[in-house]
Parts: C-alpha cells; sequence; structure tokens
C-alpha cells in the first residue's frame, strides 16, 4: 500500500476541495503575485488599477528620515512592492556592513541581521516603530541590488 506523508496529502486535500467540479469559487483566490507557499495576504501589495487608483492594501511606508545610502549606489526604479532601489559596484560585504554600522549611527534599531552568500537581509525600525526591511542581492564582483521595504517572508 502507498503511503502519502501528512504535508503532500493535506496539500492534496486542499486542492481537491477549492477546485473541480462541484467547486463555487467562494473561497480567497491567491493573488497574483504569490508564490507557492505564500498566502494571499502575504503577497499583496498595492498596486494600480488600470483606472488609475490603488487597491485596498495600505500604502508603502515612506523613505524613512535619515535613511543611509551607500555613496556607491545608483537609484533605479524599485517594483512596486519595495519604497527605493539601488544597485552598486561595491562589494556585497562592504554594502551590508555599512547598513549594519549605519542605520545603527542613524537611530534606527536592527532587529534582524541576516547575511547570505548571494542574498542577505537586514529588518530594522525607526525610532517610532516603523518597520523596514532591507534586501541585499549579489554575487561576486557583479553590481549588488539593493531593494528597501516593508518586512516580507
Amino acid at each position: 500500500m502507498l503511503r502519502i506523508g501528512l504535508p503532500v496529502a493535506l496539500v492534496a486535500a486542499l486542492l481537491a476541495g477549492c477546485a473541480g467540479p462541484g467547486a463555487t469559487g467562494s473561497g480567497p483566490s491567491p493573488s497574483v503575485g504569490a508564490t507557492i507557499g505564500q498566502s494571499a495576504a502575504e503577497s499583496a501589495w498595492p498596486t494600480a488599477s488600470p483606472t488609475g487608483s490603488t487597491s485596498s492594501v495600505a500604502p508603502l511606508p515612506a523613505l524613512p528620515d535619515g535613511f543611509p545610502v551607500h555613496p556607491s549606489m545608483v537609484e533605479r526604479m524599485p517594483e512596486p512592492r519595495f519604497i527605493a532601489s539601488w544597485t552598486s559596484d561595491a562589494m556585497p560585504s562592504e554594502i551590508y556592513d555599512y547598513y549594519l554600522a549605519e542605520l545603527v549611527a542613524a537611530g534606527f534599531v536592527i532587529d534582524v541581521e541576516g547575511p547570505g552568500g548571494e542574498v542577505a537581509v537586514i529588518r530594522f525600525h525607526t525610532p517610532d516603530g516603523t518597520p523596514y526591511q532591507l534586501d541585499l542581492k549579489g554575487y561576486y564582483r557583479q553590481p549588488v541590488e539593493v531593494d528597501l521595504g516593508p518586512p516580507h517572508p
């Protein structure tokens, strides 16, 4: 007899209950930006509708006052889920270390340090408690991409 592990069986049961004959479509549908393992609420970002109005999702916070920008960084157009984005030709570890030191020096509180190889994360908040996440993506000797936005998975 074939045994299916609980996670696989649970996913199959949930999918069977959400689609197919007799499905009412009354349950929530994932958003276009949702990824596997991410709920629609987690992936919901404010986006402009064709009529120019915004969705009912809360707007992104503004760029925090006093936010430091590494001297090598060049601003670029952010994806809709980010507040601001930059690229830099500096080494990824230099950018990461800069933000660890400069965020604290500017009065921000670092909540999570997530150094990594190709991807690093720094979660921090302003003195008034507004949370932010800084995502750093880069390869050795490649331009580093730096994105600032609200915390996300």
